[in-house]
């Protein structure tokens, strides 16, 4: 606890008690019956100290710090000292000298090591869902089965930032083998406290905006990752080619969210070249859709094209509704988002993200450095259109543009 801020942490020496349970278990393992293994009382203490949690007036004890075995004082490293003490009771320390010596038996070899790779993400939204399934169809690809020769966690923090950071503390306390953040919150939330071991991101708008590097191939040494980016010039073609004298179309967007803000911000630029006015109405919530939505599509935009972020992907079908009341229809840059009713969806492929960020991660567990690989930027584009909606709203694509597209119906996402 020492580690997380606590100021003074006098208790049960853990390691200890495990080292002699491990004991016991190599008496058991080789020949000793339990009931020959005296039950004793053995809880060996230990001390650690944390200074920046010492309140004002505390007094720094040398006889006290001589008997820490860890002794935080930032801005120095943490002070480490080996303190002498019995890590296995007398009498199985006894009972482990008289077992007779393994003489010439062949040695059992170590077992392997098996790594352990903790996810998580700020949300489980319709995109994670897809993001996820091909990055776990990826890892099953590569060989990797869990709970035999992995240890696969996942742990979504529900939109709350609170809950996302008590989700990082333990995972840093777990110490994985690698740590792989879905989102944007969460990569920023862990880039910032956890510099000791690989972090494969998946399903980033920009590494760049999130605090990750400087660039694709100038970034943090313990990271890398998948970014999943928008491909707005087509997105316009299919606007224009959609909705004839395209003018102003609006956005709903997350102003707590970098990614959101950051895309935002790139689809405003996008939109001026091509001489499109972009809305845009804030909601960082999902509870907060309805009334942005409402607000939105009562500016007189001709379409909402609705970037992707956490709150957008989670109420996406209240943003539909909202455009249904207004007679417009909704542009999307998620297939995901063509369930819950958007006409037409120019994305890109969120499963390839997930099963290149496996690939990434593979590569790591098997001794690359992080900082040597640039972070992927996947530009193949999903064109998806559902019928139904095109023929509500008037859209007619052109043959040859229309030909590209893969035709869904809305609800099960299904392909005609």
């Amino acid at each position: 606890m020492a580690k997380l801020g606590a100021a003074i942490n006098f208790g049960a020496d853990y390691r200890a008690m495990g080292i002699s349970t491990g004991a016991i278990a190599e008496l058991i393992l080789r020949g000793t019956r339990p009931q020959d293994i005296p039950c004793e009382n053995f809880v060996p203490v230990g001390l650690q100290l944390n200074y920046d949690g010492f309140g004002i007036g505390w007094a720094h004890i040398p006889a006290l710090a001589k008997q820490a075995e860890l002794i935080y004082d930032e801005p120095a490293p943490p002070l480490t000292r080996v303190i002498e003490r019995p890590m296995i009771p007398e009498s199985v320390e006894a009972l482990l000298a008289a077992l007779p010596a393994a003489g010439s038996a062949a040695k059992t070899p170590a077992a392997p090591h098996i790594p352990t790779i903790a996810v998580l993400t700020y949300n489980r939204t319709p995109n994670f869902e897809e993001s996820y399934r091909g990055f776990l169809a990826e890892l099953a690809a590569l060989g990797y089965v869990d709970g035999k020769n992995c240890h696969l966690s996942l742990r979504d923090a529900q939109l709350d930032v609170g809950t996302l950071g008590t989700i990082i503390a333990a995972i840093d306390e777990e110490e994985p083998d690698v740590v792989v953040p879905f989102t944007t919150p969460a990569l920023q939330a862990v880039v910032r406290r956890i510099t000791d071991r690989p972090v494969v991101f998946c399903m980033i708008a920009s590494g760049v905006a999130s605090g990750a590097g400087k660039s694709n191939t100038d970034h943090l040494p313990n990271v890398t990752g998948a970014l999943i980016t928008f491909d707005w010039d087509y997105m316009i073609r299919v606007g224009k080619a959609a909705i004839p004298n395209l003018r102003r179309v609006g956005t709903v967007f997350a102003p707590g969210e970098v990614n959101s803000v950051f895309s935002r911000g790139e689809w405003e630029k996008a939109l001026a070249a091509a001489g499109i006015e972009l809305v845009s109405v804030g909601a960082d919530r999902p509870t907060e859709l309805p009334e942005a939505a409402d607000g939105l599509a009562t500016q007189g935009v001709q379409a909402i094209m609705q970037i992707s972020d956490s709150s957008s992907s989670t109420g996406f079908g209240t943003i539909v509704k909202a455009a249904d009341r207004a007679d417009i229809p909704v542009f999307a840059f998620a297939p995901g988002a063509m369930k819950s009713g958007a006409t037409i969806a120019v994305s890109r492929d969120f499963e390839e993200v997930g099963r290149i960020s496996a690939r990434l991660m593979d590569k790591v567990l098997r001794g690359e450095s992080p900082g040597n690989l640039p972070f992927a930027d996947p530009q193949e584009t999903v064109f998806l259109v559902n019928p139904e909606r095109m023929k509500q709203f008037g859209i007619v694509l052109p043959k040859d543009m229309l030909d590209t597209a893969r035709a869904v119906s809305e609800g099960d996402g299904a392909t005609k």
